[in-house]
């Protein structure tokens, strides 16, 4: 609002003048208290400035952490993927005699088994050289959901045909028989001196475990 004076001047010059000025609602502010409000306001814009560079920097570091990770992390990372499904433990531990069964049933089965997404061993696919033997076997016989012993003609004869299935029944794994070209009665432990007493003795007790399981049979002549 403004309000028009009138005051006396020199005598000499007009006699009155008019004197124009604005009239404030507002009382006016102390210096001291003037220059508080400065101060606070000077503070409030250093930190609104500072939160602001502090944003834009996190940004920046996100984003650096992003590439970095996305060029120099991405090949560990399926790496490990990769290798986490290697050691992955085996769903199907394919129990046989080589020389009887390896190019037939063993074989198609273990195809079978992975085409259908499971994860199954069988020595000569699973193994890798530089694999300790029982160490391999003894792992993945603890580790597996399920055996199947493919019992053939010659498999009483193998050393690790009869360890391997002592250790199935020792650790309560459900065991699937397939009787190949032979008959349950025809399956006979041998004698063989290299093998301890106690090794006789477990693989007894497996053998006449699983030739009283219900299992299948498969005769190779008729495929």
């Amino acid at each position: 609002m403004y309000i028009i004076k009138k005051f006396a001047t020199d005598p000499y010059k007009r006699e009155h003048q008019y004197h124009y000025h604005h009239k404030s609602n507002t009382k006016k502010t102390p210096p001291k208290k003037q220059q508080q409000l400065n101060h606070q306001a000077t503070q409030h814009h250093f930190h609104s400035l500072t939160q602001i560079h502090s944003y834009f920097s996190n940004m920046q570091r996100n984003v650096a952490m992003s590439i970095f990770q996305r060029r120099f992390l991405s090949q560990p990372k399926r790496a490990q993927e990769l290798a986490r499904r290697v050691v992955e433990p085996c769903d199907v531990f394919l129990n046989h005699r080589s020389m009887d069964t390896k190019k037939t049933v063993a074989t198609l089965m273990y195809d079978h088994l992975k085409r259908n997404g499971f994860n199954p061993f069988l020595d000569n696919k699973t193994m890798k050289p530089g694999d300790k033997l029982f160490d391999k076997i003894n792992r993945a016989v603890m580790e597996c959901k399920i055996g199947v012993a493919v019992l053939s003609p010659r498999y009483t004869e193998s050393y690790f045909c009869l360890h391997e299935l002592a250790l199935l029944l020792g650790c309560n794994k459900k065991v699937i028989p397939i009787f190949c070209d032979v008959k349950p009665s025809q399956l006979r432990l041998v004698n063989n001196p290299k093998w301890s007493q106690d090794e006789l003795r477990r693989f007894r007790w497996a053998l006449e475990e699983v030739k009283y399981t219900v299992g299948l049979t498969f005769n190779s002549s008729k495929g």
